[in-house]
């Protein structure tokens, strides 16, 4: 679980564009998952097995949710290449970052400024 939630939270920073609502979403179903580890946890030391067992099928669901969501952008993405004509916003540094070449300045003049957040 600690593994997971630790991979989680490095994955979130880059995974899938890395906008803040994504990185939001890896937390926070980070987050649940291993809050209902704990609480299960908790609940199967004071006897409370029936609880226990809901707390830890509700970790299952959030771990299910956050794998359901990279199999699901991996297969999102291929189709959205495949279909074409798809644009998004993105900031110079990021494309900076996928085209490392000197003929950023030509292909995106907008992006050849003093601002280094530009």
């Amino acid at each position: 679980m600690v593994i997971s939630c630790v991979g989680g939270a490095i994955v979130g920073r880059r995974a899938q564009g890395g906008d803040l609502g994504v990185q939001l979403g890896y937390y926070m179903l980070s987050s649940g998952a291993a809050a209902s580890v704990i609480v299960g946890c908790v609940e199967g030391w004071r006897g409370a097995f029936d609880a226990h067992r809901e707390w830890m099928l509700r970790a299952w669901v959030y771990n299910g949710a956050i794998i359901t969501m990279h199999a699901s952008a991996i297969v999102t993405a291929k189709i959205i290449t495949l279909i074409g004509g798809y644009y998004s916003f993105m900031r110079c540094s990021e494309i900076d970052y996928l085209i490392q070449s000197d003929a950023i300045a030509q292909q995106f003049p907008q992006c050849v400024t003093s601002d280094p957040y530009h």
